[in-house]
């Protein structure tokens, strides 16, 4: 539910801003999968500004994957604005 509404902003941010991606784009913009409950922790503590230098590289990944953070530069992250959506939507009531 909470990434079908991330997508669906998605597709009015495209349409506002007059782009239009091909279906590759679409889909590699999109979550690839689920989040186990340690992976939406790690990414909590992210929008935090906890750091996510020195964590498992399978949860990294899975966020990267998922299209919630993207890398920078010595083994940092940056939350993507995918990911900041996801977290206020699934904190709402």
């Amino acid at each position: 539910m909470i990434v079908e509404e991330c997508h669906q902003m998605s597709e009015s941010i495209q349409k506002r801003n007059g782009a239009r991606a091909s279906e590759d784009e679409a889909d590699a913009a999109r979550p690839s999968r689920q989040l186990d409950d340690t992976q939406w922790d790690w990414l909590r503590r992210a929008a935090k500004g906890d750091s996510l230098r020195f964590v498992s590289i399978d949860i990294t990944n899975a966020l990267v994957a998922a299209g919630y953070v993207e890398r920078g530069v010595a083994g940092t992250f940056k939350m993507t604005l995918l990911g900041k959506r996801v977290l206020e939507l699934d904190q709402e009531p």
